[in-house]
């Protein structure tokens, strides 16, 4: 059934993204921030790939029509339909937009999945619209001004990221000798960043209190065997959604964690309490088949979504609100309690020591230590009555 803009206005979020089509692959992309945008699902030399067309309603049902139509002649042409925007864009090198797609191209390969769909988005929906033909060297303060503000009625963090992004592209055009300043350095402090709730521990009452009812969570097993993982583990949320079997030894009870998915990208080696193996063994019955231990309910190829667990999170702890950060935050505050090595503990989190002799240390040096802090925490998750078993002296002679 082919889209109408009576259909496009009654597409309302949700809690997932989902797609509204229209036909031969252009389909409008609904976001739970209410963003719409329309993409192209494409096969090229047999492979899948999905073209970025634009933000609507900045780009109506008919130019995204036009814009696709164009797209697919690329595509039975056997090339990919990028290179619609890139020629479009050679005919006009000095404007914003062919120096903002420059600078997408030169960098994204080095960023997350996650952020470079984030800046993409960003380039399509709040910043190109209205910047894209514009020459760059033409471009004043009060230009970009005006596009900031509207995005931060909207969202004022994301208002911050898009400013920064615009800077960035100035900065490519300055080094391309097509501008000579930035216009967006005077915004920096027009935009005030939300107060940072920092992560907040929970008592050992209140974990242990989660840990039994997550135990009884009726949800999907995927979602809850996550939730329990973030408190056995410390690691990040992104870190839980972004996991593959391919990084678990559950023999030798190991999950490494490739530089790719770390925030400061490098290798990460979490060991694994007996309990958190039990879980995960029982989970793969469920999720063996696909490449990611945790995968969207619809879509076996995607992580569970964020959104997924925080929602979760506020049903299970409904007295006040929770993230996986505070759980980190938790096991830090135990565990430094209880008399372990901070250094063992910082780089259970993650967290880079502080003396640069420590940072020599590689994250194995300090993994038996670590083995035995993991499995310590999970018991008193437990409830289990448990001491501080370590003999530091025997440990640092082994």
């Amino acid at each position: 059934m082919a889209l109408t803009d009576i259909r496009i206005r009654q597409a309302k979020p949700d809690i997932k993204p989902y797609k509204v089509s229209d036909a031969h692959g252009l389909y409008l992309l609904v976001q739970p921030n209410g963003s719409r945008l329309w993409r192209y699902k494409y096969r090229l030399a047999g492979k899948e790939g999905t073209y970025a067309i634009g933000a609507y309603p900045d780009l109506s049902l008919q130019d995204a029509r036009r814009e696709h139509s164009l797209a697919r002649e690329r595509v039975r042409a056997g090339v990919a339909p990028i290179q619609v925007r890139r020629e479009r864009l050679a005919k006009l090198k000095d404007t914003f937009g062919a120096t903002a797609e420059c600078w997408y191209e030169k960098h994204q390969a080095g960023w997350s999945e996650d952020y470079r769909d984030d800046v993409r988005q960003g380039l399509d929906r709040d910043i190109l619209p209205s910047l894209s033909h514009r020459a760059i060297h033409e471009l004043k303060t009060r230009d970009i001004y005006g596009l900031v503000e509207k995005v931060r009625k909207r969202a004022p963090t994301v208002a911050i990221q898009i400013r920064m992004w615009i800077s960035a592209v100035f900065v490519e055009g300055i080094t391309q000798g097509l501008c000579d300043y930035d216009p967006t350095s005077v915004l920096k402090r027009s935009i005030k960043r939300k107060k940072i709730k920092h992560a907040e521990p929970l008592s050992v009452e209140e974990v242990q209190a989660y840990m039994q009812k997550v135990s009884a969570y009726g949800g999907s097993v995927v979602i809850r065997t996550a939730l329990q993982l973030i408190a056995y583990t410390f690691v990040r949320t992104i870190e839980i959604r972004r996991a593959e079997w391919a990084d678990f030894d559950l023999d030798n009870a190991l999950w490494t964690i490739p530089e790719n998915k770390m925030k400061k990208r490098r290798v990460h080696l979490v060991p694994l309490p007996t309990q958190a193996v039990t879980l995960l063994r029982e989970l793969h019955r469920f999720t063996g088949t696909s490449a990611l231990v945790f995968p969207n309910a619809k879509h076996r190829h995607r992580m569970i979504a964020p959104m997924s667990i925080n929602k979760a999170l506020e049903r299970l702890v409904s007295h006040r609100t929770v993230t996986g950060h505070d759980f980190r935050a938790t096991a830090s505050t135990l565990l430094n309690e209880a008399g372990f090595r901070t250094n063992a503990i910082e780089l259970q989190l993650a967290h880079v020591v502080a003396s640069q002799t420590e940072r020599a240390y590689n994250h194995a040096d300090y993994l038996d230590e670590r083995r035995i802090i993991v499995q310590w925490y999970a018991n008193k998750l437990k409830g289990l009555l448990v001491k501080n078993p370590i003999n530091y002296d025997l440990l640092l002679a082994a």
